[in-house]
């Protein structure tokens, strides 16, 4: 009776633990990107547009290009959530976000503008394709101290219903780089905020889960 008790309490957290991990949120925080570089293919099994591989996570970016901050080509981005790399558009450009497999709960990020408003909207397809599932408004971000226009980051989040497999970015009408740092997929609540992405809730289940065979075990002993 031990073993199988054993027994099922390793297949009961296997299989949540399993869950866990396929729930856990994704943050693409455009680390190993060079300072110039198009992000393209590069968490999308391929290359950047330098050459560079990260995590395949079947994502890939248009129009987003990286900023190894404090290089020359961003120089003025500073206090980025998860240094040295941020990504960014241009001003009256259209930045996609295609997620192959797709994604659902969640969406957000950390970003900072300071002459435009933009947005990024999310679709049930491809390319901005399919159904509106909603849109995440950025409106400008302040001028830091010792007027530093780049400093301050905003963190933006919001949850929707069904799947998503596209995020459009707006550039805005602006003159400037928007930037982008930490965007996360699973959750609206950007990866390396403070207290950090939640606790998948499948880990709080189980748990519970636990806890509850334990219980049990010890009024079957009384």
């Amino acid at each position: 009776m031990k073993c199988l008790a054993r027994g099922i309490l390793f297949s009961f957290a296997a299989t949540f633990f399993a869950a866990a991990a396929s729930a856990a949120p994704i943050v693409l925080d455009f680390s190993g990107l060079q300072d110039h570089e198009y992000v393209d293919n590069f968490y999308n099994g391929g290359t950047g547009s330098m050459g560079s591989t990260g995590t395949n996570y079947g994502v890939s970016f248009t129009s987003f290009q990286a900023c190894d901050a404090p290089g020359a080509f961003c120089s003025a981005v500073i206090n980025e959530p998860s240094p040295p790399s941020v990504g960014q558009i241009a001003p009256d450009t259209i930045g996609i976000m295609n997620v192959t497999g797709g994604f659902d709960t969640g969406f957000a990020l950390y970003y900072t503008v300071i002459d435009a408003t933009t947005s990024a909207s999310i679709w049930s397809d491809v390319n901005g394709t399919g159904t509106l599932l909603g849109t995440l408004d950025l409106p400008m971000t302040p001028v830091g101290p010792g007027n530093t226009p780049y400093s301050v980051w905003v963190a933006a989040g919001m949850t929707f219903a069904g799947t998503a497999k596209s995020v459009v970015f707006d550039g805005g009408g602006g003159i400037d780089l928007i930037s982008f740092d930490n965007i996360t997929l699973g959750t609206d609540v950007p990866g390396g905020s403070p207290g950090g992405v939640p606790e998948p809730l499948t880990l709080s289940l189980f748990g519970a889960g636990l806890a509850g065979m334990a219980a049990s075990r010890r009024r079957r002993k009384a």
